[in-house]
């Protein structure tokens, strides 16, 4: 799996629906996930060679 990461979680969203509407394969869809530090929001795509590509942004508290 690889990862990309994005600055905010918004941008992560716009990035979401830019994909679904493109018809994206998604693997997981959008997970939020509380830390001490902050938090984390990830989702994952399976591009047409079979690779999944994770995105992904953190917010610090």
């Amino acid at each position: 799996m690889t990862y990309a990461y994005v600055e905010t979680h918004s941008e992560l969203d716009e990035l979401y629906e830019e994909l679904k509407g493109k018809g994206a394969e998604f693997v997981q869809e959008p997970d939020l996930q509380e830390a001490d530090w902050g938090s984390w929001k990830d989702f994952a795509i399976k591009d047409p060679d079979g690779y999944v590509i994770a995105f992904g942004s953190g917010k610090k508290h």
